[in-house]
C-alpha cells in the first residue's frame, strides 16, 4: 500500500479537513455490565476514546489478509471519520449515514463493534494480540467441530498466562436490543469454548461486548453492553502451537493487511520473507521509528492525510521470527483511549481547538500507531 496520493477538489478537501477535528476529539462510550466480570471488582462506567484511536482499533480488528496491497482498505477505515458526529460528548453517528443500504449499515455496526471490543479488552484486561478464529480455522491452525454460527470472534492470551474469549457485536437499534438479543447470543458462543493447546492454557474471562450505535439526532444513546457468562456444554478448539504463538501470528497478519505490508504478511503466513511490492513509508512519531502506509489528500497546495504504521523494532523482530520480550513490551505508550469509573455527567470534552495541530497520534500496545496530519 505504502504512499498513496489523491488529488481532490476544494469542497472535498474542506470536508475532510473538517473531519480531522471530529477524529481528534475525545468521546464517551458508556458501558453497562450485564454480569460481573471475573477479576474486575469495580467495573468502569465508560471508555474514553478519540476518533483516531477507535479507527486504529477497527483497522486492527477487522482487516483480513485476502488482499494485502489494496489501498481501499485504509481508505475504507479513514472514511469512517465522516461517519462520526461531534454533536454530543458521547460517540454518535452522523445522520447522513442513515441512508446507507442494509449491508453497509451492518458492516459499519460490526466493525465499530469490533473496534469497541478491542478497545475495552485492551484497556480493561490488558489483551494485546487477538487470534481471530475465522482465519485460524481457515488456515488450519485451529480445529473444531463447533459450527461457524457458534464460534466466537477472538481468543487472546493475557499477561496472567490465561486466556480471554471475546465476541464482538454491533447494531444501530438500541441498547435494549444489545441486552435482549446480542448479549445472550454472544454468551452462548463464548460460554462453550474449551481450548486444547500446548501448555494447557485455561480461560479466565469469556466476554461479549455489544455496541449499540446511536445517530446524533436520536440523542447521545450509544452504549456498549458487556457480559461474562459461565462455561457450559463445552466444544473443543484444538491448536497445534501455543495460543500465544498463534495469536501473535494471526494478530500481526491482520496488522500487515491493514498496513499493506506484504513482507510482514508473508512471514506471518509461515513463509520466508519477501520484498514488499511497494516500499513501506518511514515516519518518526514522538521520536520513535515507525514503518507503514500513508494516504494523502491534496488540493490547492494544501495536504492532509493519515499514516498507519508499526514500530520499526517490533516489525524487525517479527520479520526475523523472534519471540523476545520486546514483543510483549509497550514499545509506545497507549494513547487515545482509557477507561473511567467516574460519573458520566462529570465528563467535559476538551475545549482546545485541535484544528490547526500539524499532527495528532493514537497508539495501541501492540506497537501500532495512527497519525492524522495536515500541511498548508
Amino acid at each position: 500500500m505504502a504512499d498513496i496520493r489523491i488529488a481532490v477538489d476544494q469542497p472535498t478537501f474542506d470536508q475532510w479537513l473538517s473531519s480531522l477535528v471530529v477524529l481528534r476529539q475525545t468521546y464517551l462510550l458508556p458501558l453497562t455490565f450485564t454480569t460481573p466480570v471475573a477479576g474486575i471488582s469495580t467495573p468502569p462506567q465508560s471508555a474514553l476514546t478519540t476518533g483516531e484511536r477507535l479507527l486504529l482499533d477497527i483497522g486492527r480488528a477487522c482487516s483480513r489478509p485476502d488482499v494485502l496491497d489494496d489501498p481501499g482498505r485504509l481508505f475504507a477505515v479513514f472514511r469512517y471519520a465522516l461517519a462520526i458526529s461531534s454533536r454530543h460528548p458521547v460517540l454518535t453517528l452522523s445522520p447522513s449515514y442513515k441512508g446507507l443500504d442494509t449491508h453497509k449499515k451492518k458492516v459499519l455496526s460490526d466493525e465499530f463493534g469490533c473496534g469497541a471490543a478491542f478497545l475495552i479488552a485492551g484497556e480493561l484486561l490488558g489483551a494485546n494480540n487477538f487470534l481471530d478464529l475465522e482465519t485460524a480455522v481457515a488456515y488450519g491452525l485451529v480445529a473444531t467441530t463447533a459450527p461457524r454460527s457458534r464460534r466466537p470472534d477472538y481468543i487472546a492470551p493475557l499477561n496472567s498466562g490465561r486466556l480471554l474469549v471475546l465476541e464482538a457485536k454491533g447494531n444501530q437499534q438500541s441498547s435494549q436490543y444489545s441486552v435482549q438479543v446480542q448479549i445472550p447470543k454472544g454468551c452462548d458462543q463464548v460460554s462453550r469454548v474449551a481450548v486444547v493447546a500446548p501448555g494447557d492454557p485455561q480461560i479466565d474471562q469469556r466476554i461479549v461486548a455489544a455496541t449499540s450505535l446511536s445517530f446524533a439526532d436520536w440523542g447521545p444513546n450509544t452504549r456498549t453492553c458487556v457480559g461474562d457468562p459461565p462455561e457450559r456444554e463445552l466444544e473443543t478448539y484444538t491448536l497445534r502451537e501455543s495460543v500465544e504463538v498463534t495469536a501473535r501470528r494471526l494478530h500481526y497478519l491482520r496488522v500487515a493487511a491493514f498496513l499493506g505490508d506484504t513482507a510482514l504478511a508473508t512471514v506471518m503466513q509461515g513463509h520466508d520473507a519477501t520484498i514488499a511490492r511497494l516500499p513501506m513509508v518511514s515516519r518518526s512519531v514522538n521520536d520513535q521509528p515507525y514503518q507503514g502506509s500513508q494516504l494523502t489528500l491534496e488540493a490547492g497546495g494544501r495536504r492532509l492525510g493519515v499514516f498507519v504504521g508499526i514500530h520499526e523494532h517490533v516489525r524487525r523482530e517479527l520479520l526475523s521470527g523472534g519471540t523476545s520480550p520486546l514483543l510483549r513490551q509497550h514499545i509506545h505508550l497507549q494513547t487515545g483511549a482509557k477507561l473511567s469509573t467516574e460519573d458520566l455527567d462529570s465528563f467535559e470534552p476538551s475545549a482546545a481547538d485541535r484544528r490547526h495541530d500539524p499532527e495528532t497520534v493514537a497508539a495501541a500496545s501492540d506497537g501500532t500507531v495512527w497519525v492524522t496530519w495536515q500541511q498548508s
